[in-house]
This record gives structure tokens, sequence and C-alpha cells, in this order.
């Protein structure tokens, strides 16, 4: 899947804020080939020395700076490559911050949003994993 094609599933979801609105005319400024993340980022300005696009639309920073919103999304292009381990890892980090965040004396709406979190991330790595 496509970086573009990444986030434009993931607007098709978002919520209809003004901070969206405000990133989904970023991401349609940034146009290219859909379906192909090495061709020209037309978004990121003409190069005239070069004569095309100065960024290629699976590395262009503004594309990737949106994508981090979903980070944790199972479909991000960057966690295709994660491996079992590696998602085990990074939820008992989550767990370990969690567990401090509570000794400090966590309010139980932001410890409620944490175990949803860690549900969340414990599901997706069930599905990766065929149980």
């Amino acid at each position: 899947m496509s970086i573009r094609d990444f986030i434009a599933d993931r607007f098709d979801e978002a919520p209809e804020t003004p901070a969206y609105r405000a990133l989904r005319t970023i991401f349609d400024n940034h146009e290219g080939d859909r379906d192909n993340d090495d061709a020209d980022c037309e978004g990121c300005g003409y190069d005239p020395l070069k004569g095309s696009a100065a960024k290629r639309v699976g590395s262009c920073p503004d594309l990737r700076a949106i994508a981090r919103i979903w980070a944790d999304h199972p479909d991000h292009p960057d966690n295709q490559a994660r491996t079992p381990a590696q998602e085990v890892a990074d939820l008992e980090r989550h767990i370990n911050r969690l567990s401090g965040h509570l000794s400090h004396g966590m309010e139980g709406h932001h410890a409620i949003k944490y175990l949803e979190e860690a549900r969340q991330r414990l599901a997706r790595l069930a599905v990766r994993l065929g149980q």
C-alpha cells in the first residue's frame, strides 16, 4: 500500500474537524502517482535544475508527517516490516509507561485511554499472529 493510499484511507475514517480538513488540504497538494511511492511529489515543489519535483511521494516529509498520526495502525507503511517481537516490545513499553503514570497519580480517564490503546495493540498483534 502506498503512503498516499494509506493516508487517504485514514482520512476517509477521520472525523470532519478543522484540523483534519487542514491536513487534508496539505495532503491534496502533494500529488503524484497514487500507486507509486517512487513517483515525483508535485507538492514538494519544482526543482528547475532537475526539471522535476524535488522529492518522491514515498519519502515526502509532509506526507510522512501526516502518516505519523496513525503510526500504530497495522497498515501504516512503516509497520509492514515490523516483527511480532518488535510489536510485543512496543506493547511492553506502553504498559510500563502506564504503570509509571499510575504510580504518579494519573487520572482515571487517562488510564482508561492508555489501557484501551494497549488492548488495541494486543488485538492487532493477535490478528497478525493469526490467533
